[in-house]
């Protein structure tokens, strides 16, 4: 909520790229962008499929290893061809992020603070939420992300495949730090391949 940013383009994850030409004629007269074709490269080598009269947006999957970027060239002509601009553009491949929030009952996730290092508890009992940014929305929303807790190095006790995006974690009765840590990876295999990733903090309840 809130934030001002973009979404990162990570391993295997679909972007689509919108080409905005700004073409005039002879006369002055802007060329409507559905009467522009539009050749889309990818390496160099012509997209053919996703080419042509008013076919000026196109969606690539992203490459699976973060040391390569998606990189498109599109060039936009009149139809006589007379009229015409080049641009490309570069999308370097992101890891996928972490971020713990508490979920309150009553108030909902707390986004404006995050679970960084030591966090102090004031009651017994804290839901823990985490949120996997830059992951594919597809797949979040389809419910291919799998989650794992661990609570001092331990696996909670509950199935994986049963695990999910919160965790409640109680003192019962006992002060002192509990470590807990939560790995996430898209299940949705081959072509979500190194969409993953974890992080950890410390709960201290008193």
């Amino acid at each position: 909520p809130f934030y001002k940013g973009k979404a990162l383009n990570s391993s295997g994850a679909l972007v689509s790229f919108t080409a905005m030409p700004d073409l005039v004629d002879g006369n002055g007269n802007k060329i409507p962008p559905g009467d522009i074709v539009y050749t889309w490269k990818q390496k160099g080598i012509v997209l053919g499929t996703a080419s042509g009269r008013g076919k000026q947006s196109i969606v690539l999957e992203s490459p699976t290893s973060d040391l390569d970027s998606l990189q498109v060239t599109v060039t936009a002509a009149s139809l006589n061809g007379r009229y015409s601009a080049e641009t490309s553009a570069r999308v370097a491949v992101s890891d996928p992020e972490l971020i713990v929030y508490e979920e309150n009952p009553l108030e909902g996730v707390k986004y404006q603070n995050s679970f960084v290092g030591i966090e102090p508890a004031d009651k017994d009992t804290v839901t823990a939420r985490v949120e996997p940014y830059y992951f594919s929305t597809d797949d979040v929303v389809l419910g291919n992300l799998q989650y794992s807790w661990k609570v001092e190095g331990k696996d909670i006790d509950v199935p994986k495949k049963e695990q999910g995006a919160t965790l409640e974690l109680r003192s019962e009765g006992l002060t002192g730090l509990y470590n807990v840590a939560v790995y996430v990876i898209n299940n949705n295999l081959p072509f979500r391949v190194f969409q993953e990733a974890n992080t950890e903090f410390q709960l201290e309840f008193k």
